[in-house]
């Protein structure tokens, strides 16, 4: 080891060392505590201010029960946006809510009735404010999406939210007492028919009907054609198509014993109570009914479900697009907390909600949640849901203003038919029936 003398130049220099040391140090503890900020410090922000409360007014066209307006706009919105509130307006009636100067912020209704609140200039494009709160339309299936445009060909004029959809409903009980087979998915209407025809007899003192087609008009929704042309307006009642869509009708509701009442044949529709409450129909081609299904099947009825039948010229298409939707008025005060809205809306968890809770179809089109389809249901477990989802669907064409008065007059066409009229005399006098009709509204 190396020894090193004392002296007392050695301690000197040692002593200055130290006093360097401590000044340096203590010039650090008086920056830190000093109340003066250093240069590289940062002043909190100041906390941002609360979002102020906004209420958004809603027109249900589309008769939301409490419970699924709770999970679809309630529910999904308050978690996220605690300061936006949805609430229905007083009344549906959208021309009194107009002249009250009480138009709403938002509209649920569905496709086929877009005429009125186009008349009304409520509609307008969405697609910026879609775009700019990054609602992603590719998430739709496409031919969905195309049935939203109306004041464009490219706008997006609302925002689906569920999709309506037919299928074959059965009774198994009526089946099991008849010893015939359940109806399988894949049935031609032809197929259908010999079905129905099996299966209508009298069960005791009760007459069955083997086949109940819900509406005539059901099948325009699968070949697609219209009541009169836009552009012309001029009336397609005369078409070939309509001429089909009667003959297949009439050949169904003749089968003796499945006869539609007098009431049922004047509004060309067969109510799906007849099914559920009733119990008089063995196998019902119809809108989905799952959701009204629960308190029948507490109180015995056995049910399944299967594809909706196909007609020749559409093989696996069960109807056009019968969308459920909400768009956002053109005079709304309030478009952006209205696009937050039906950005949640159409969010995957509140989607996977509605099919799961209330047995609606989601517009998105992922897979699973056809998949998911009224899982949460307990009545509904077991049931050949996947069945139904086997058919697609069709663009559908943008109804015109006066399709009420043109169904009308097809109803009363049908009637005559049924009753005895050649098929082409009815269509031909309800053709120029909305001729008529639809020349003096255009001279006023």
């Amino acid at each position: 080891m190396m020894f090193i003398p004392y002296s007392g130049g050695f301690v000197m220099k040692r002593r200055a060392i130290v006093h360097a040391m401590l000044l340096a140090m203590g010039a650090t503890v008086w920056t830190g505590c000093s109340s003066q900020p250093s240069a590289t410090e940062v002043s909190p922000a100041a906390p941002a201010e609360p979002a102020k409360p906004v209420t958004l007014t809603m027109l249900d066209g589309n008769g939301l029960s409490d419970s699924d307006f709770q999970v679809m706009f309630v529910n999904p919105v308050k978690k996220k946006y605690p300061h936006i509130t949805v609430t229905k307006t007083s009344t549906t009636n959208i021309n009194n809510l107009i002249a009250a100067g009480e138009t709403p912020d938002l509209i649920t209704t569905h496709n086929g009735n877009f005429g009125p609140y186009q008349e009304l200039k409520l509609m307008y494009d969405m697609s910026d404010l879609a775009k700019l709160y990054k609602l992603d339309v590719a998430r739709f299936d496409p031919v969905v999406v195309q049935a939203m445009a109306v004041t464009g060909p490219t706008a997006l004029n609302a925002i689906p939210y569920a999709l309506n959809f037919s299928a074959l409903y059965y009774n198994k009980d009526l089946f099991d007492s008849f010893g015939v087979a359940y109806p399988k998915d894949g049935l031609t209407w032809d197929e259908a028919i010999e079905l129905g025809k099996r299966m209508t007899r009298k069960l005791g003192d009760t007459q069955i009907r083997g086949l109940d087609p819900y509406a005539v008009t059901r099948f325009q929704r699968i070949l697609g054609n219209t009541f009169y042309d836009t552009k012309t307006n001029k009336s397609t009642l005369s078409t070939p198509e309509w001429k089909s869509i009667f003959e297949l009708s009439k050949s169904i509701i003749s089968i003796p014993g499945n006869e539609w009442t007098d009431a049922e044949l004047k509004n060309s529709i067969s109510p799906d109570t007849n099914f559920h409450t009733k119990r008089i129909s063995a196998m019902y081609g119809g809108n989905n009914m799952t959701s009204k299904l629960e308190e029948p099947t507490k109180n015995g009825l056995n049910w399944d479900v299967a594809q909706y039948p196909s007609l020749p010229s559409r093989p696996n298409v069960y109807n056009d697009i019968d969308a459920h939707l909400t768009f956002i008025t053109s005079t709304s005060k309030h478009k952006d907390e209205a696009m937050k809205v039906l950005v949640e809306l159409v969010s995957d968890e509140t989607q996977m909600d509605l099919v799961r809770k209330t047995a609606r179809k989601s517009p998105l089109a992922d897979k699973r949640f056809e998949a998911a389809f009224a899982a949460d249901l307990e009545f509904a477990k077991g049931k050949n849901h996947a069945g139904m989802f086997k058919s697609k669907m069709i663009n559908s064409p943008v109804r015109p203003r006066y399709t009420t008065e043109a169904s009308n007059l097809l109803k009363a066409a049908f009637y005559d038919y049924y009753k005895g009229k050649d098929v082409n005399t009815a269509l031909r006098e309800a053709d120029e029936k909305l001729n008529q009709f639809l020349a003096t509204e255009a001279s006023k």
